[in-house]
């Protein structure tokens, strides 16, 4: 979801270069706007990324993306212990953070990646609510 934006704004940027290749000033401002909309972005979603457990729902928020989880669908959690291990994709959720818990769930065993500020709070509450949630560790010699 996030390399989608990243790379639509790419392609718009070089639609308006090559509509606006005779008029630097133009390409300018529209260079400009969509760096401080690109700014403006990677600020909402880094001030607004948060997970809340609700009564059945993992409620999952980062900037202007919501995902809602049921509880009793999630199977796995993965905490990922190693450096080099967390470090293999940086872009794959809401994860603010290296240090990440990697959620599997649904019938497809999608992969959602989270950082909660308490993990060990995070991880006992979901499977407090889910006694059939596995929990394993990752590290390098996984």
């Amino acid at each position: 979801m996030y390399a989608f934006s990243v790379w639509g704004q790419i392609v718009l940027l070089g639609v308006i270069f090559w509509l606006n290749s005779t008029n630097l000033a133009g390409l300018l401002v529209w260079i400009a706007a969509i760096f401080i909309f690109y700014v403006a972005y990677i600020l909402w979603i880094w001030f607004r990324t948060f997970y809340v457990i609700d009564e059945d729902r993992l409620v999952v928020r980062s900037g202007p993306y919501r995902q809602s989880i049921l509880i009793e669908d999630i199977e796995k959690l993965e905490v990922l212990t190693d450096e080099k291990v967390r470090a293999v994709s940086p872009v794959i959720g809401p994860a603010l953070s290296s240090e990440r818990v990697n959620i599997i769930y649904g019938a497809d065993h999608d992969l959602l990646s989270l950082s909660p500020q308490q993990k060990d709070t995070f991880i006992q509450e979901l499977r407090r609510r889910n006694r059939k949630i596995k929990l394993t560790t990752v590290d390098e010699k996984a």
